[in-house]
């Protein structure tokens, strides 16, 4: 896995004799987004260096994933809580200590 966003792009150049004039676009263009202490950047990869790019789709899946794993997770906390509930007793304070 490569950690960043895969962003893909298709573009048209402009020019009037090209394919693209005719809805056909240039690309696929790969570019990784990745968070600098400056902010967001793209870094451009090329017309694919396809080990980059599944590498950094299966860092796609992986995030997906572990969104997926921690919303189960808090839906689990949350259904213990209510079952634990009405069996919590409040504590009781005694008169000696500090």
């Amino acid at each position: 896995m490569v950690p960043g966003g895969l962003v893909e792009r298709w573009i048209i150049c402009g020019k009037a004799s090209c394919r693209c004039a005719t809805g056909e676009r240039h690309g696929p263009y790969y570019y990784r987004s990745v968070l600098k202490p400056s902010g967001p950047r793209l870094e451009y990869l090329g017309k694919g260096d396809q080990r980059v790019v599944s590498r950094l789709k299966r860092y796609q899946v992986y995030q997906r994933q572990m969104a997926r794993l921690n919303a189960l997770h808090r839906a689990l906390i949350r259904l213990l809580w209510q079952l634990a509930e009405p069996k919590l007793q409040p504590l009781k304070r005694t008169g000696g200590g500090q």
